[in-house]
């Protein structure tokens, strides 16, 4: 199914933000339905296996590196969202805390 959905899809993007990951995609309109029923069997069907997980986890803990460990303006926003909101989800970071999601992988 992977194929096909590359078929009708062009490049995909995710952005983390403060409270999410954005995934943007454009499809075309004659494709929108099955770019539907493909989303819903995903969601429906999901399937995780270290092998899918791992490479997925060194792209983020890449990214976070890159734009978060090497930017004090970030690092700042994000201590001060995580001592603003110690009891919320907004205090913790979309892509997760670099020290602590090497120390899982390490695991």
């Amino acid at each position: 199914m992977t194929e096909a959905r590359n078929d009708v899809v062009l490049p995909r993007q995710l952005w983390p933000i403060l409270i999410c990951i954005l995934d943007f995609q454009r499809v075309a309109r004659e494709n929108l339905n099955i770019m539907m029923e493909f989303e819903a069997d995903r969601m429906t069907n999901l399937l995780l296996e270290e092998s899918d997980i791992a490479p997925e986890r060194d792209v983020v803990l890449e990214e976070r590196r890159m734009h978060v460990e090497t930017n004090p303006s970030v690092q700042l926003l994000e201590a001060m969202e995580a001592s603003l909101f110690v009891h919320h989800p907004y205090g913790i970071p979309t892509i997760g805390w670099g020290a602590r999601d090497r120390d899982a992988q390490s695991r």
